[in-house]
């Protein structure tokens, strides 16, 4: 590769200047934040919402994210939109100061493995195990300057590629919204289950199990021999390992107990509930924290797939009882979760859920193999873009090949 490489100082500096919006609680703010990058978009609120102060950015301004490099979050500012426009101080606001890098071709290069493995955890400061880079150390990075016309090429590139990730994503949306359906079909509304005769509170369907802490001082309770479920891990609904793992001898010596394989496991502590409240099946045995229940069925008459399923269909009225503890994280208290009621299934729509279940898991894994590879393409073209692989031959004799490729993995959107 030949072209000239300088540093991010060079060609870039950081924004100062913060403000407190609630200073000013009548005016509408565009937030962005790493909450909202995560859901795709900046959040609109008033100054009254937020508590915290934030950092002042413009449009153009390019916000690449203080955080662990390895979950790399980077976001250009949009052309004003009418609102104030701040972000949260977990970004550093990156001014382009020079016509020579092109905004959208910083940021690809700021999501690229090549920046991510040099700054990698070991090389950032940390903060309560969180790893934070420092302004020097991102401004110090050097970055590949092709042409101005080479750069909007490359872009163009990992515009479509980008594209096409989107894509997969809304394939997966559309897909997960047609399961609740498919379950109402058989159940009918949740409106109606607490008026229906066959239905029945989950205590009489299920028995709770509590979670717990072992002590992590202890340090041979945490091994890797079975999975140790938080509310962090579900975020997916079928459930067969977790971030964190604990041992045989926390299960001999503490009040840990084993959820069975095929419960329904559900978060009941925590600010999660503030938007969702997180229902999964564990498919395999685990071990849940104290924030979390599992849902054991009683007998055959139902299954924790079947609990899971009505759960899943009924989450708007689980949120509704919803409460908030002494120091203001949310909760979900037992004696009202048992008391919620859902059909008692007949044995001909146990067996039409749990068929539905199981096709919404199968599709679930091809989709999830499907966006792996679209990732995957995507990252091999992020890489390629900065190492100077990606020049106009390689371009002419891979991008159609490519970009089919991509374009076939994101528009599976098959549910079984």
């Amino acid at each position: 590769m030949d072209w000239p490489e300088v540093e991010l100082g060079c060609i870039t500096r950081i924004r100062n200047g913060t403000v407190d919006p609630s200073r000013f609680p009548d005016e509408t703010f565009e937030l962005f934040s790493i909450p909202g990058f995560d859901e795709g978009r900046p959040e609109v609120v008033s100054g009254r919402q937020i508590k915290s102060v934030k950092a002042i950015v413009a449009p153009g301004d390019v916000l690449f994210s203080k955080l662990n490099p390895r979950i790399p979050r980077v976001w250009v500012v949009p052309n004003d939109r009418g609102f104030r426009q701040i972000s949260s101080t977990e970004f550093w606001p990156l001014i382009c100061d020079s016509a020579a890098v092109d905004r959208e071709f910083l940021r690809y290069f700021l999501l690229s493995p090549l920046i991510r493995d040099r700054l990698s955890p070991s090389t950032v400061a940390a903060t309560k195990s969180r790893s934070r880079i420092k302004p020097d150390q991102l401004l110090s990075e050097r970055i590949p300057l092709p042409s101005p016309t080479e750069q909007r090429c490359i872009v163009d590139i990992l515009d479509k590629a980008n594209r096409l990730r989107y894509l997969r994503i809304e394939a997966d949306t559309k897909a997960d919204r047609i399961v609740p359906a498919l379950i109402m079909r058989v159940l009918g509304s949740p409106k109606t289950w607490e008026r229906g005769p066959h239905c029945k509170p989950l205590e009489e369907l299920v028995r709770p199990v509590s979670g717990a802490t072992p002590s992590k001082k202890v340090k041979r309770f945490w091994a890797n021999d079975i999975p140790w479920i938080t509310p962090k891990d579900m975020k997916r609904d079928f459930l067969l390992d977790s971030q964190i793992q604990v041992s045989r001898s926390a299960l001999d010596e503490t009040n840990l107990k084993v959820v069975e394989r095929g419960s329904a496991l559900i978060v009941v502590r925590g600010m999660i509930l503030a938007r969702d409240v997180p229902v999964a099946v564990n498919l395999c045995p685990v071990t849940i924290n104290q924030d979390m229940k599992a849902l054991i069925p009683k007998s055959k008459e139902v299954t924790g797939a079947y609990i899971w399923a009505a759960l899943r269909l009924a989450k708007e009225r689980l949120r509704a009882l919803v409460g908030t503890a002494g120091h203001g994280t949310r909760k979900l208290d037992s004696p009202e979760l048992m008391q919620f009621s859902i059909p008692q299934p007949s044995s001909e729509q146990l067996k039409q859920v749990e068929s539905v279940v199981a096709q919404y898991r199968l599709s679930l894994e091809r989709r999830q193999e499907s966006r792996r590879l679209v990732e995957h393409l995507f990252a091999v073209s992020l890489r390629k873009a900065f190492d100077g692989s990606l020049t106009s031959e390689w371009r002419e004799t891979h991008q159609k090949k490519l970009l089919q490729e991509m374009e076939h993995q994101a528009s599976r959107d098959d549910v079984g």
